[in-house]
């Protein structure tokens, strides 16, 4: 218990550390009068069959899927490219987890 909450104490002491230099990141708005362009690419069947399972589980389009992960990717990338971590965290058996992910 004492090494889990130190370990949480540790990750809000990081956040705070580095909140004020933190950059904001928004990612690409796109509007009803939009000017839209169809795009059309090649995908591995598994891919394709991810991609219809994400939208069918939040309920969009597969448009509206694609538009959501390359929103993402484009928050992400200028986080990353501006010294930023991309974390993800999660509360396991053994207490919180954090592992850094990383993009090529």
């Amino acid at each position: 218990m004492l090494a889990e909450a130190q370990a949480r104490d540790e990750i809000e002491a990081d956040h705070q550390r580095t909140a004020a230099t933190r950059p904001k990141i928004v990612g690409v708005r796109s509007s009803h009068d939009a000017d839209y362009v169809r795009v059309s690419v090649n995908l591995v069947r598994e891919v394709a069959e991810a991609l219809r399972n994400l939208a069918e589980s939040s309920g969009v389009s597969i448009t509206e899927a694609v538009r959501r992960a390359i929103n993402l990717l484009v928050v992400v990338d200028k986080a990353t490219r501006s010294g930023a971590r991309l974390q993800l965290v999660t509360d396991g058996p053994h207490g919180r987890e954090v592992e850094t992910l990383h993009f090529l």
